[in-house]
């Protein structure tokens, strides 16, 4: 009996394992962000200051999304770099996308003032968050001109690796 019991148990785990690779296999591409190569999704967002944040309007043009929140200090620690980087790339559309939610502008206005940050700010309700997997924050994502993701950065960068990741987008 008992190794009747045993074998049920070991031939149940491998039923698991089984099913969790077939999950894995089908959901690969909803995975860990998004992808180069993707079309990247449209997205419309509030502004920190006013107005509205459309994707759309930019096409033909390279943008970089930087996914962020007040709360987060690899992002407090990259922000003023990718404040540099777009003053260096003034060819470029760059975007700042706080993920707190847009009750959240107090604080982000806070947060600007008492850093000088000058990038434009985006306020996220999850839907971009959502629509470009955003799972780890800071999350860069390079959008070429012809609307397609050219590379996405997870995690803090250094200056240089950002410099070389948009270097490539056209």
């Amino acid at each position: 009996m008992k190794r009747l019991v045993g074998g049920a148990v070991v031939l149940g785990l491998v039923a698991m394992f089984v099913l969790n690779l077939v999950w894995i296999a089908r959901n690969a591409g909803t995975l860990g962000g998004t992808r180069a190569g993707q079309a990247a999704p449209d997205l419309s967002l509030p502004l920190l200051d006013g107005g509205h944040a459309h994707l759309a309007d930019w096409r033909g043009r390279v943008v970089f999304l930087s996914f962020w929140a007040t709360w987060c200090g690899p992002c407090v620690h990259e922000l003023p770099d990718v404040q540099t980087l777009a003053a260096e790339r003034s060819d470029v559309v760059f975007l700042a996308v706080d993920i707190d939610g847009r009750d959240a502008a107090p604080a982000v206005r806070a947060f600007r003032e008492r850093t000088h940050l000058g990038l434009s700010i985006a306020l996220d309700d999850d839907s971009a968050a959502q629509a470009y997997r955003v799972d780890t924050i800071p999350r860069s994502v390079i959008i070429g001109s012809d609307g397609r993701i050219v590379k996405s950065l997870e995690g803090a960068h250094p200056l240089d690796e950002m410099r070389q990741a948009l270097a490539g987008a056209r």
